[in-house]
């Protein structure tokens, strides 16, 4: 999808859209981030370079700050949904 359509009013990367489903946002050197991480000034390779919603899958942990754990909307159905 086009990285427009993740963009607050105020230029920052949304965490989640319409319907409160999660984003996940990977860059050009194959992270997978958080929308914090992704509204940070960075140089060519940790630019934002695609988005998406995270409807199922494991708790990701973001590869930069790793603080930021990025739930999915429906959990991990490969492991009953948890």
């Amino acid at each position: 999808m086009k990285l427009e359509l993740y963009k607050t009013a105020r230029g920052g990367y949304a965490t989640t859209i319409d319907g409160g489903y999660p984003v996940v946002y990977y860059t050009h050197d194959g992270l997978t981030i958080c929308a914090r991480c992704a509204g940070l000034e960075t140089d060519d390779t940790q630019a934002v370079i695609a988005a998406e919603p995270y409807y199922e899958g494991p708790d990701l942990l973001c590869e930069d700050c790793q603080k930021t754990v990025i739930q999915s909307a429906y959990g991990d159905l490969n492991n009953g949904g948890e």
